[in-house]
């Protein structure tokens, strides 16, 4: 023992000083800590060191020195604990800390960051010493703190698209025969091919009449068209139409076109939403309502903060920011903004470059291109309230060029400017576009002009002999809204020909609901300077989600009309649906209409008749789409965009749910066709598990896919037939195993555990299937059972006796042979 705290003392005191009672405090006064030894452990002790030196005492503390105390403290700034355990030094009466430690959670100290600062004397601090809680509580101004950000400014990034190799035709047939016996027929299809790259189409019409000269297949449009959603546009080859700005007019080409396609990308919000800041002293809750109605909550760590979780509104409107402590504390902020979706965000660009030959006799020539033209079109934000615009179209002998702007003002809505020139065959011309849109909750106001000289030509009357832009259009627009009173809207439309013919026309209209199933409404038309006025009344009732009655009366210059219309719409699952009308024509003949529609899974058929005075005709028509995918042929509704093909691998009779409504169930060769998905929209397909039948096994039963525009994409559910069955086992007297022993079936490795009665339940079995028993004390015995292997439910098996395994038998034999070996288990 001597040695030993020879040993201690000797690392801890240096040779030729000893001392025994070293004091741990840096004061003046001794503390704790002094080690006392009986006199012979000391004596023992120095007989063993080397001669002693005399060395001189360490001076004595100055009187002035102060007390220091080291306490080790988590910081807690603005109530927000930082979870840092850090060293603070109690000094003459102020606590300091290392700057570093501060200066990382935000509190601005002006020292170096390897200086201790006295954390009670930084000015506009605050901090209270929690001693039971053993933290330093710190208090700072909010806009110290690092700055954050809810929300962002774009939705979480759709799915890769998909799209499988597959056809597609849809059909519009329509039939009509007068009483005099003329009858015609025209058969409106779009034949698609689509894949991966991208998909082929190609549209028009073979009409058959029993009288004129309209006989035969016209076609429309053939294109391909491939989307990038990395590079978010659309390339286009074919047919197609040159995508103008809101002051530039349209054409259409047989070319190629390259332009920005933010549909796409439907996550991105491509226009500025408003951002909402404030600053939290403490951890709150921030919640966020646009025009009374709460549109979202998040939390927040004390600082600065700014809300990017502004809904997709359009208008002006009116943001209240409720920030709310933990105490329940609140602070309001109520704000107006204006939201202008024709704007471009900061930095986003948006562009179309078209280039072919002129379109002509569309819709009258199957083939009929002019001279060779190019089109362009760029818009770039600016900034969130300043969108530029440029547009450029040229052929042979013609160069346009223009250039406009987006301007937001605030909350007092977005004007516009555009001004273009152009050349033909040496004349030159300019187009002027004036602007201004404002829309709010109860008003809103829209004008435009628009002002050509009398040179001015673009592509759109560049190859049409004799056709001559307008010269001056205007139209004003106005609507007021009154909550229950109902709604005013008015309009003002001037256009000048370029004969200088002015068509002036004033609308005005009021509406109003009646109760909660019935609105009113009131149209007037009146043309400026002339005699035609039209007047009508509306009073419409819902029976319920699917019939309506309408009552109408018309009266213009010469006649007065009264109708009377029942509708109702087939359900969208499939059923019947009608429409009955009959009017008072006065002088012209009463009219009378009914017509039926019958909508299946594969077709929708609508047939109906009218008579106006002793003319008659009755008609029939039919559409609907067939696809051809996955080796197979699928009739159904017409599809406008893209599909599914849901495949649960040759299982029938599956329900099949769409963004959470079952919509059928699969076919007889476990196909089902999901028509009406809006492409690259991320739409959710599940599998209703609760209808599987028991031997039925699915590993994912939901999943989420987007598919391309104008395509088809093949969704597989692996869905597989196992073999399972409830097992009973019992012992060798016919009494069923105890509960809780361990069961393994050995082909398979799974484990399960028998449970009351014996009972056992395995899936996956195979045609020959062997269980190993298990139980305590080392109990081992084995079961070996076949099973056919086309069963369509789970089995129900036994009782099968366990029978002793051999080998564990055998050993547990051996075992109790041994000299003094003790029962261990009893069977």
């Amino acid at each position: 023992m001597a040695i030993d705290l020879w040993l201690k003392l000797n690392r801890t005191v240096p040779h030729g000083h000893l001392s025994f009672a070293r004091s741990r405090y840096t004061g003046t006064r001794a503390g704790p800590g002094a080690v006392a030894l009986p006199a012979s452990v000391l004596a023992a002790l120095l007989a063993t060191q080397p001669p002693l030196r005399a060395q001189p005492l360490p001076p004595p503390p100055s009187r002035g020195a102060p007390l220091q105390t080291v306490l080790f403290l988590e910081l807690v700034v603005n109530e927000r604990a930082s979870g840092q355990i850090v060293q603070v030094l109690l000094r003459g009466g102020h606590y300091y800390v290392g700057a570093a430690a501060l200066q990382a959670l935000g509190v601005r100290t002006g020292t170096a960051p390897e200086a201790d600062v006295a954390v009670d004397q930084i000015a506009g601090v605050t901090m209270v010493y929690d001693s039971i809680g053993q933290r330093l509580r710190i208090t700072v101004p909010p806009d110290w703190l690092p700055a954050q950000t809810l929300g962002a400014d774009e939705l979480q990034r759709p799915f890769t698209a998909m799209s499988s190799t597959g056809a597609l035709l849809n059909y519009d047939l329509y039939a009509n025969r007068a009483d005099h016996g003329a009858a015609q027929t025209s058969l409106l299809t779009e034949q698609r091919v689509f894949g991966p790259w991208g998909s082929l189409s190609n549209t028009g019409v073979y009409r058959h009449a029993s009288r004129g000269d309209e006989q035969g297949y016209l076609r429309y449009d053939t294109r391909f068209t491939h989307a990038d959603t990395d590079r978010v546009r659309s390339t286009t080859a074919g047919d197609l139409i040159a995508a103008p700005l809101s002051w530039g007019s349209a054409v259409r080409l047989g070319g190629l076109q390259v332009a920005r396609n933010f549909g796409v990308r439907p996550d991105l919000v491509t226009y500025p939403l408003p951002r909402f800041s404030g600053q939290a002293a403490v951890p709150s809750a921030v919640d966020l309502f646009i025009n009374g109605y709460r549109a979202g909550s998040e939390s927040v760590e004390p600082g600065p903060f700014t809300l990017n979780t502004v809904p997709y509104i359009n208008g002006a409107g009116e943001a209240s920011v409720v920030t709310t402590d933990a105490l329940g504390r609140q602070v309001v902020t109520t704000v107006p903004f204006y939201v202008a979706n024709t704007l471009l965000k900061k930095g986003i660009d948006d562009y179309s470059l078209s280039l072919g030959a002129l379109r002509r006799s569309y819709g009258r020539k199957n083939f009929d291109y002019g001279p060779p033209a190019t089109s362009g079109a760029y818009r770039f934000g600016f900034s969130d309230a300043l969108t530029l615009e440029g547009r450029a179209e040229a052929a042979p002998s013609l160069a346009v060029v223009g250039a406009g702007a987006l301007r937001a003002l605030g909350a007092a809505g977005v004007l516009n400017a555009a001004l273009s020139r152009s050349q033909m065959h040496g004349a030159s011309g300019s187009r002027l576009n004036l602007g201004y849109q404002y829309n709010g909750r109860h008003f809103g106001f829209g004008a435009q002009h628009t002002a050509r000289s009398g040179a001015y030509a673009d592509l759109t009357n560049y190859d049409t002999a004799g056709l001559r832009l307008s010269r001056h259009s205007s139209q004003v627009n106005t609507s007021f809204s009154m909550g229950d009173a109902g709604a005013i809207a008015a309009g003002y439309f001037d256009v000048q020909g370029a004969d200088r013919q002015r068509t002036r026309l004033v609308s005005m209209s009021y509406s109003k609901p009646v109760g909660r199933q019935a609105f009113f409404s009131v149209n007037l038309n009146k043309a400026v300077g002339q005699r035609d006025l039209s007047l009508q009344f509306q009073l419409t009732f819902a029976l319920d989600d699917r019939s309506m009655v309408s009552l109408t009366t018309v009266r213009d210059r010469d006649n007065t009309t009264a109708q009377v219309n029942y509708s109702r719409t087939p359900p969208t699952d499939g059923g019947f649906g009608w429409n009955l009308a009959y009017a008072n024509n006065g002088s012209s003949g009463n009219y009378s209409q009914a017509s039926g529609t019958w909508r299946t899974a594969v077709t929708q058929l609508h047939a109906g008749a009218y008579a106006q005075g002793r003319a008659s005709a009755t008609w029939f028509g039919a559409n609907g789409s067939v696809v051809l995918m996955d080796g197979r042929v699928f009739p159904a509704n017409r599809i406008n965009d893209a599909f599914v093909l849901v495949s649960t691998n040759g299982v029938p009779n599956v329900p099949i749910r769409y963004e959470n409504q079952v919509i059928g169930r699969t076919d007889a060769a476990g196909h089902m066709l999901v028509p009406g998905v809006p492409g690259f929209y991320p739409a959710r397909i599940d599998v209703d598990v609760l209808e599987l039948p028991d031997h039925m096994q699915i590993v994912q039963s939901s999943q989420r896919l987007t598919v391309r525009s104008g395509s088809g994409a093949l969704l597989r559910f692996d869905i597989q037939k196992t073999l399972a069955a409830r097992i009973t086992l019992v012992d060798g007297q016919g009494r069923p195993l105890p509960v809780g022993w361990q069961v393994q079936h050995v082909q398979s490795g799974q484990n399960a555990v028998v449970g009351w009665d014996g009972l056992v339940y395995f899936e996956g079995l195979k045609a020959h299937n062997e269980l190993l028993v298990r139980g305590p004390g080392n109990i081992a015995c084995r079961v070996n059972f076949p099973i056919v292997a086309d069963q369509p439910q789970v089995l129900r098996i036994g009782p099968l006796t366990c029978r002793p395994d051999a080998v564990a038998q055998t050993a547990l034999a051996d075992f109790k042979r041994l000299p003094g070996a003790l029962p261990i288990w009893r069977h």
